[in-house]
């Protein structure tokens, strides 16, 4: 059976508000969907005289159908359609999914970096960048020495 408009109405508001007051005041068909609501815990008892929406996706899901006979057969059907996975701690992988359980194969290359200590390389270049001159003086006063001392280099000293 499709709601009425009324019904359809109501539901909007709810969803703006996110609260139903005491739903004995309302008229038959809006009691009958707040019964509804109640009886697949789309709704809670928020306080004494009020309910609030308890499952966002099943409410969404009514207004969406706009038919309460279609949501429950919906609902009879829900749990065939969830489907989870869990690839926590999964570092490559290949998952294939089709209709009627179908394997549809891909080949997946991969290419493996040679093996480096990221944090290791990143502390060496660190280091270099913040004391390169630390390592370019001393070099270049060795190399200076050296050649001195070969006689390449002649600064007017015997030794």
């Amino acid at each position: 059976m499709g709601m009425t408009e009324s019904q359809i109405n109501f539901l909007k508001e709810v969803k703006e508000s996110n609260n139903i007051v005491d739903h004995k005041s309302h008229e038959k068909n809006i009691s009958d969907l707040i019964n509804f609501l109640k009886s697949y815990k789309i709704i809670s008892k928020k306080n004494t005289n009020s309910f609030e929406v308890s499952d966002g996706f099943l409410f969404h899901k009514l207004l969406d159908v706009k038919s309460m006979s279609d949501f429950e057969k919906w609902y009879s059907h829900k749990d065939k359609f969830i489907v989870s996975h869990d690839f926590s701690g999964a570092t490559i992988g290949q998952f294939n999914q089709s209709d009627f359980l179908k394997i549809d194969k891909t080949e997946i290359k991969q290419i493996t970096p040679p093996k480096t200590n990221e944090k290791q390389y990143i502390l060496i270049v660190s280091f270099i960048v913040k004391f390169w001159w630390a390592f370019i003086i001393p070099l270049a006063a060795t190399i200076v020495g050296i050649l001195i001392e070969k006689g390449i280099i002649d600064i007017g000293f015997n030794f």
